[in-house]
């Protein structure tokens, strides 16, 4: 039901973001002033309009979130944008650099109590951490095709990216004889995948129309093959053992996976999020100079 409303408040965005930029166009623009569409040795940036115009709804209390709790744009668990330049060679063809980034951090608290030696009830809490990050550009060649306001697009990147997560635990009841910790007890402190490289090309294919001079709103979509390399990740542990002279103490222990591996894939981005590591936008606006 969630994405069900997500995706009708992102085509309400769009119907709505259309209908004032043509109204705005038609009543305003004129051809004489100035030209409409990228010339030679023009320069552009793309990025994601949707969490804008989320915000925009937001604010204005459109199916969601009020006004007083709207989310700023980027807002969320994590942060997801991919901005696109191009530089055009002539009217119908550009040179274009993408570079994207991805970070997510979600945390959760676990409240929790014990008894230790005293008697004492003790209140404690476990803070589970979740953190993700993933960096990735390309660079491609675009053809255009179109006379007027409406363009399409077609072409091919290359790309590359990094990629890492881990997730931790910060434990708030100490092993101790103190906490009644029992001998031998174990308990992971912290996961990390290893580091994910990978190296791809993808063929796309959009749409953009210029509501006004130099300045259109578009979508893209796209297919492409990737070949990732997954590095060894590793565990940090936590022992209460035997010290050898006779003392139970807290040890900690990092491990070094033993496996690595490597993955082809093919898959079609729908414009939604970060595939490949450079999924477009699922809204782009364009501004040429």
């Amino acid at each position: 039901m969630k994405t069900t409303i997500q995706y009708l408040r992102k085509f309400i965005l769009v119907f709505m973001i259309l209908g004032i930029a043509s109204s705005h166009s038609f009543a305003q623009d004129d051809d004489n002033k100035g030209p409409i569409l990228p010339e030679t040795g023009d320069w552009s940036i793309s990025f994601n309009a949707v969490p804008l115009l989320d915000f925009a709804l937001n604010a204005v209390n459109i199916m969601d979130n009020t006004g007083s709790n709207a989310q700023h744009p980027g807002f969320t668990e994590g942060y997801n944008q991919v901005i696109t330049g191009k530089y055009f060679i002539d009217e119908s063809t550009a040179y274009r650099v993408r570079f994207g980034f991805n970070t997510s951090r979600d945390s959760e608290t676990v409240f929790n109590s014990l008894t230790n030696v005293d008697g004492d009830l003790v209140d404690y809490e476990n803070v589970t951490t979740e953190a993700s990050s993933l960096i990735a550009v390309g660079m491609g060649y675009e053809k255009r095709r179109g006379r007027n306001r409406l363009q399409g697009f077609f072409g091919g990147e290359g790309l590359a990216g990094l990629q890492r997560s881990k997730e931790s635990v910060d434990f708030g009841n100490e092993f101790s004889q103190q906490n009644n910790t029992p001998a031998g007890s174990q308990r992971q402190l912290e996961t990390k995948d290893g580091t994910t490289t990978f190296f791809g090309v993808r063929g796309f294919i959009g749409v953009e129309y210029f509501f006004a001079r130099k300045m259109s709103i578009g979508a893209e979509f796209g297919m492409g093959l990737t070949l990732a390399n997954n590095g060894r990740g590793s565990v940090t542990e936590e022992r209460f053992e035997d010290d050898g002279f006779g003392n139970m103490v807290s040890v900690e222990e990092t491990i070094d996976g033993n496996s690595k591996s490597r993955t082809i894939s093919t898959q079609m981005d729908d414009g939604s999020g970060m595939n490949m590591g450079l999924g477009s936008a699922a809204l782009n606006l364009n501004f040429h100079f």
